[in-house]
């Protein structure tokens, strides 16, 4: 490019020696600019074809808008996939988004389509897009036409704010404070198009997601009433959202979750956990598992609805997300009282999980598997028995030196201290220490003595000195 424009001066230099007519050199001239304007367009496509569709965007022409959009869009998805920054922000800016939004009114059919199809795909782009178009004031045109009677305007409109509500919780909160709940649980409670009610209850997941920070509560109360009706569909892209929707819910305040229950939810959840799809079956388990996050009365609603044999069933998934959002919910029933402890031992999951354990790889499962044995062992020396027989032993003391050392010795000093009471009544030693020792932990134990986080340090001396002195 610099040797074709340095030519050029060269070139008019030539031309006016040689001696050239007035009109002859004006139009020797003309061709030398143009040729420089295209060096120079050459090097700087996108912003001249920008420029050019900027032109055609504002002009009064109904064709040419047209044209002009379906070619941003084009070159909007040529900026997504070159990922080039400055390419984005030539291609996006405030000028051009608060025309897109002007358009939005257009009583042309075609040109308000296809400008939101445009903005669309903007708030799907990168967090610049989405802000440009959050402060450009693009919201609330957006919550209008959410009840507009052409069901692909309607559609999209709540596509768009889906898309910017799933930014960040500032965006969400920004379509919130709008009011786009109320128009939108209109559509869920009575569209009848498939394709707009699950982009509805897509955009809800969004608007109830995010927990830096959650959702505020008042915002979204009003969902809870329309649960029932929501979860009877039988798309599963709708029920997966509205179950994880529903997940979000249960963890903002003991009186959501309390709403929840009381309007009838948890026997069609626990019937969605033998739905065909896998998606389905893992969103009503999320759902379920936060309700049993909550108090003892609230966990035994969920038994009483027969949860527990559907659970059984799903711990032979071998899926990990199956497997956390399991080992989740056995541990939020386990920490309920004695008789809620022994249902879960009573149906046999306990066997499953606590055998499994040591085979598992992932740490965030092991840790998972600790706290089910730390939670079983707290109550009652029976229902220690029973998951010192099924191997908790020697599966915790192979987790003495990992990251779940604490939780460890917690349940391991919980299984001790029901030896100590068997050992006071039989006048023999501790079984459970004994068992330890013969697994050599006393070792693994000792060393831990000298941990740098004091905790620990202070448990694995006391388990010593109050357990082992003498064996």
């Amino acid at each position: 490019m610099t040797c074709s424009i340095l030519r050029l001066p060269a070139e008019i230099t030539y031309r006016i020696l040689d001696h050239l007519d007035e009109s002859t050199l004006i139009l020797s001239l003309r061709n030398v600019c143009k040729r420089l304007n295209l060096i120079l367009d050459t090097y700087y496509r996108y912003q001249v074809v920008r420029n050019i569709l900027v032109d055609d965007l504002f002009n009064d022409d109904v064709n040419q808008i047209l044209g002009a959009l379906s070619k941003y869009r084009q070159l909007l998805n040529i900026v997504a996939s070159s990922k080039n920054q400055q390419l984005s922000i030539e291609i996006v800016n405030p000028d051009i988004v608060s025309r897109l939004i002007q358009l939005l009114n257009s009583e042309h059919d075609q040109i308000q389509h296809d400008a939101l199809w445009v903005l669309l795909n903007m708030a799907g782009g990168s967090s610049h897009h989405t802000k440009y178009l959050v402060n450009a004031g693009v919201i609330q045109i957006l919550i209008e036409l959410i009840n507009s009677p052409k069901e692909s305007i309607q559609e999209n409109a709540i596509w768009t704010l889906s898309n910017i509500a799933g930014d960040d919780c500032q965006c969400r909160d920004y379509v919130l404070n709008g009011g786009a709940l109320p128009p939108l649980l209109n559509v869920l409670s009575n569209s009848t198009r498939l394709p707009t009610l699950q982009t509805a209850a897509w955009c809800l997941l969004n608007l109830c997601r995010g927990t830096s920070p959650s959702v505020d509560v008042t915002k979204v109360e009003s969902v809870v009433p329309m649960l029932n009706h929501l979860l009877a569909n039988s798309d599963e892209f709708v029920l997966n959202d509205i179950c994880f929707a529903l997940s979000y819910l249960c963890q903002l305040s003991n009186e959501i979750l309390s709403a929840i229950i009381q309007v009838g939810v948890i026997p069609r959840l626990v019937e969605l956990l033998e739905h065909i799809t896998f998606r389905v079956q893992l969103a009503a388990l999320s759902a379920l598992k936060e309700i049993l996050g909550g108090n003892e009365e609230q966990i035994q609603i969920v038994l009483d609805a027969g949860v527990l044999p559907h659970l059984l069933r799903l711990s032979y998934n071998r899926r990990t997300l199956t497997e956390e959002a399991l080992y989740d919910a056995i541990i939020n029933i386990t920490r309920g009282n004695e008789s809620q402890i022994q249902a879960v031992i009573d149906v046999g999951i306990l066997s499953i999980l606590i055998g499994r354990s040591p085979d598992n790889t992932n740490e965030k499962i092991q840790k998972k598997a600790v706290r089910v044995i730390y939670n079983v062992t707290r109550l009652s020396s029976e229902q220690t028995k029973y998951v010192v027989d099924q191997g908790a032993i020697p599966m915790l003391c192979f987790q003495l030196n990992t990251q779940t050392s604490d939780i460890v010795l917690m349940s391991l000093e919980n299984i001790l201290q029901w030896g100590a009471k068997e050992s006071q009544q039989t006048n023999k030693h501790n079984p459970y220490a004994i068992i330890m020792k013969d697994l050599h932990a006393l070792k693994d134990i000792e060393t831990l003595r000298t941990h740098a986080d004091i905790e620990i340090a202070t448990k694995s001396s006391r388990l010593i000195q109050t357990y082992f002195n003498g064996l």
